[in-house]
């Protein structure tokens, strides 16, 4: 019986064909997803504007029987509470030191050697052209990460060597962030937007309706070809 050596580039090539089809396949579905979202959202827009254009009274009735005041105080007061983490690492120094080099060690060797850029870039958005801006994003991502790994790297390296050292950077640069002028100013009312669009009914109906007519022609061209 003879066995004929495989061609490994060719092989690696049809791979290559595969991967590419099915993130073709992939970003077909997105991309119809999208144009359905943008021709249903068009038709609110247009049906919007020409009731806010003829009876504004009647989009303003609506308005107000859907207005609900939303209390965020409840659901927001978790996140004013203190959350003491630094402990759990620091308590644990040698395990947490080890955990984060071989990580960080691990990230690294995988962008430095694994990561192929452009190739991801090309099998993930297909054509030539926006493979080259994809590649300048991930490319940049890459680098985050890179960088990210290093700091951990670093990080870990402080806890296995110097613990108490690291504890007391991190007790100089621990801050607290107050948040309560935030969320007092989101929780307030603001009908400024509501009675300037009431004012000028016929002038933003216009433009929804312009602009929700243009995105309707787009997505349907977009669907039939």
């Amino acid at each position: 019986m003879v066995t004929w050596p495989v061609d490994a580039k060719a092989e690696q090539a049809g791979k290559r064909r595969v991967r590419k089809k099915a993130m073709q396949i992939i970003w077909d579905i997105l991309l119809q997803t999208v144009e359905i979202l943008t021709l249903v959202f068009g038709i609110l827009g247009l049906a919007f504007s020409l009731m806010l254009t003829f009876s504004p009274a009647i989009v303003q009735n609506i308005g107000k029987m859907m207005n609900r005041s939303i209390n965020v105080d409840k659901g927001l007061a978790f996140l004013d509470k203190e959350v003491p983490t630094g402990h759990l690492i620091l308590n644990h120094p040698t395990v947490a030191g080890i955990c984060l080099i071989a990580g960080s060690v691990f990230a690294l060797a995988f962008f430095f050697f694994k990561l192929d850029v452009s190739n991801f870039s090309m099998i993930l958005l297909g054509t030539r052209t926006t493979s080259g801006t994809g590649e300048m994003l991930f490319n940049s991502l890459a680098w985050i990460g890179k960088i990210a790994c290093m700091l951990g790297l670093i990080y870990g390296i402080g806890l296995l060597v110097a613990p108490a050292r690291v504890q007391a950077i991190e007790k100089r640069i621990d801050a607290w962030v107050e948040t309560r002028t935030a969320l007092e100013k989101l929780d307030s009312d603001d009908h400024n937007i509501d009675s300037f669009l009431y004012r000028h009914p016929i002038g933003f109906g216009v433009c929804g309706a312009a602009i929700s007519f243009l995105l309707i022609v787009l997505s349907i061209l977009n669907i039939l070809d």
